[in-house]
Order: structure tokens, then sequence, then C-alpha cells
């Protein structure tokens, strides 16, 4: 499953709202996979916007003016650095996980927001054998 790390970040909260509610067990397995390669990738994506901060950051100087090992961003670099962050939430992963199939997530209590989160996770229904498909309108 190729997902980009804008995706990934957006989906980590929505994924631990349907750990956190009573689910089956076949579905907390698939989640708990997906969020433990979530996890992983999240790791590495914090790394690389700290090196961004020391990259473009300077220290960040105390009330009696010496200089700290606290790292900002100064307000004239800023565009500099959302931009390289940005385009590196771009970037595409493949997580190597199975999605979650639609019907394990019937009677899971989701948010509208939530099903957009994880809509790359989620298996689309298998129409029924023998069931006629309605024409959209």
């Amino acid at each position: 499953m190729k997902i980009t790390l804008q995706e990934l970040s957006e989906a980590q909260a929505a994924l631990g709202r349907v750990l956190s509610s009573p689910i089956d067990v076949k579905l907390a397995y698939r989640a708990r996979k997906i969020v433990s390669k979530i996890v992983e990738e999240l790791k590495h994506i914090e790394t690389s916007r700290m090196d961004l901060i020391k990259k473009y950051g300077s220290k960040v100087k105390g009330p009696d003016g010496k200089e700290t090992e606290q790292l900002q961003v100064p307000q004239e670099k800023i565009s500099l650095f959302t931009k390289e962050y940005s385009e590196m939430l771009k970037l595409e992963v493949d997580l190597g996980v199975q999605k979650i199939p639609y019907e394990c997530l019937e009677g899971v209590k989701v948010t509208m927001l939530d099903i957009a989160a994880l809509e790359k996770f989620i298996e689309e229904p298998q129409p029924e054998k023998g069931a006629k498909h309605e024409p959209r309108k």
C-alpha cells in the first residue's frame, strides 16, 4: 500500500480512535499492524523535521541572554523550512500492509473525518453475488 507521508500523519489519530473502541479481533489485528508501520514512519518524519530545524534554526536565548540548547526557526527562514518540510510530506512510502476489509468496520463508530483519513486503509466492500447493482444517480 502506497501512501504519502502527509496522509500517514493525518491517519494516525483516526486509527488510534478506531483501536480505542471495542472492535472485532480481525480488525484489531490488521489495525495494530498498520499502526505499528505508521509509528515507524512517523519516527522518520520527526527525525527529518528535526534535521530541518537544525538546518534552518538557531539557538534560543534564555532570560539571562545566554544561548540555550533549544532551537527555533527564525521568521526570515520559516518559509524555507515550510517549503522543504511540505515537499517531504508529499513523498510516498509503501507500508507493505493489507487493507482493512470494509466489513470489519461495521459497528465501529467513526466520524466522517476519520473515514476520510482512513480511506486508503480500507478495502472497498465487495458486491454480493447475485445482488443487483443500482446505477449511481
